[in-house]
């Protein structure tokens, strides 16, 4: 066996590394992942990270830029080595030396895509890949506050799915004293699996004013329970959240939507199937004072997974206490997320085949609404018969009575001809056993 003397050893290892190169890699850093274009502004301006050469020897880099997944009419390119190109680019970087890499998609209207950046490298082979996310003019601001760009995807898939415009941006990027959250006409805030950092001073302070503001929020969030109550936040998220933590449990894999609320015939289960795995402890919560539990966990006890909540703000809540990127079917996260948005009346996105189910005997269309619906009895009809209008909450709001073909218009007014919310309601008819229907009035 060859020996060494131990005076020589550095020297050693430095002929070894100038005589056998180490093989270079590939080091980037991906940037600013999400974005919306500004109003008035024509692109919207991503990445701004530095793909560098972290290896000893020279290397070149190949870039693609694959824009097929914005809406038609959109285009794209990349910036680097102090060029721009449409879709692809070669050049080679030094051993240390970096180059500045920026993506810029360039919207036609309203609207929400992906671009998809591979960079690989000629020396070793190794790749990476990267999607951003773009939009322009979105109805719902989509905030990923998890850490993990990726999980983006989920959401986005989803609001695809669901023909909805969703503008995601990353919690670390967003400036919320340039950012006006009323802008849009709802928020979707996740913050995945984590429990020790679920809000700073700035979240808990931006969702208060934008709750008291009159603000519609789907907070998809296991840790801040736990978290608002280790940290003393408990009163303001009771105050905020209009609920309490109760506990978290591993054991907690399934829930379902309750009867009478907009998520009933909605049930599913929490795995690593159709999104990430980590839904290690989901919360329960207890609805306080006006607030109302909109799903249950298949558990001993029923314990609820979901509350909802209207003020005389006008603001609407939505908190599920589990990652909605953890529900094992994708199908079954578009109906979770589509009624969410309905409760909290963001845009009234439901697809043509996610409609509210019809009863038989008494139909309603449209079915969403955002004017009028038109409800229609099937059944014999007595003089005596009219069609009785109730909200969310049980509360009888107005009644009207069926014309000679046996339908009456709706125009979303109570008893005194006010305009009421958008929201759900329900219909029935003041016969013994008559069916009951949904209707989602969206503005």
């Amino acid at each position: 066996m060859l020996k060494i003397p131990q005076n020589i050893h550095l020297a050693f290892l430095i002929a070894l590394i100038c005589a056998f190169p180490l093989l270079a890699d590939l080091d980037y850093d991906p940037g600013i992942r999400a974005g919306i274009m500004p109003e008035g502004g024509f692109e919207v301006f991503l990445g701004g990270g530095h793909l560098t050469n972290p290896g000893s020897s020279e290397d070149t880099y190949h870039i693609v830029l694959d824009p097929s997944a914005l809406p038609d009419g959109w285009s794209a390119n990349f910036c680097a080595f102090g060029s721009c190109y449409p879709l692809e680019a070669t050049s080679s970087l030094l051993p240390g030396r970096d180059t500045e890499l920026s993506v810029h998609v360039f919207p036609v209207g309203p609207g929400a895509g992906t671009v998809t950046l591979i960079i690989s490298s000629d020396r070793t082979g190794d790749s990476d890949t990267i999607i951003y996310w773009a939009s322009n003019e979105p109805e719902v601001l989509i905030i990923n506050d998890s850490g993990r760009p990726d999980v983006s995807l989920w959401y986005s898939n989803s609001f695809d799915n669901l023909t909805a415009i969703g503008g995601i941006l990353n919690r670390i990027d967003i400036d919320f004293e340039s950012l006006d959250l009323s802008d849009f006409s709802s928020v979707l805030w996740f913050t995945g699996p984590d429990y020790e950092d679920v809000f700073d001073e700035t979240d808990t302070t931006v969702l208060a004013e934008y709750l008291s503001g009159g603000g519609k929020l789907i907070l998809s969030s296991q840790g801040a329970g736990p978290f608002c109550d280790d940290e003393g936040l408990s009163s303001w998220h009771e105050t905020n959240l209009h609920c309490e933590w109760v506990d978290s449990d591993s054991n907690l894999t399934s829930f379902y939507g309750l009867p009478g609320t907009v998520f009933e015939g909605i049930a599913g289960a929490l795995g690593c199937a159709g999104g990430p795995e980590e839904f290690d402890r989901p919360s329960i919560l207890n609805p306080i004072g006006t607030a109302v539990p909109l799903m249950n966990y298949d558990a001993v006890g029923s314990p609820t997974s979901a509350i909802g909540h209207y003020s005389e703000t006008g603001s609407k809540l939505v908190y599920i206490p589990f990652p909605l990127e953890a529900i094992s079917s994708s199908g079954i996260r578009d109906s979770v997320i589509a009624q969410s948005l309905a409760y909290v009346d963001g845009a009234g996105f439901i697809a043509e085949n996610s409609r509210l189910p019809e009863s038989q005997g008494l139909y309603a269309f449209p079915n969403p609404f955002n004017s009028a619906v038109t409800i229609s009895i099937c059944d014999d009809v007595s003089s005596e018969m009219k069609i009785q209008i109730f909200d969310i909450m049980g509360n009888a709001i107005t009644s009207i009575d069926p014309n000679s073909i046996n339908t009456a218009v709706w125009d979303a007014t109570n008893s005194i001809g006010e305009k009421v919310p958008a929201g759900i309601y329900f219909a029935k008819t003041n016969s013994v056993n008559s069916p009951i229907i949904k209707l989602l009035y969206v503005k």
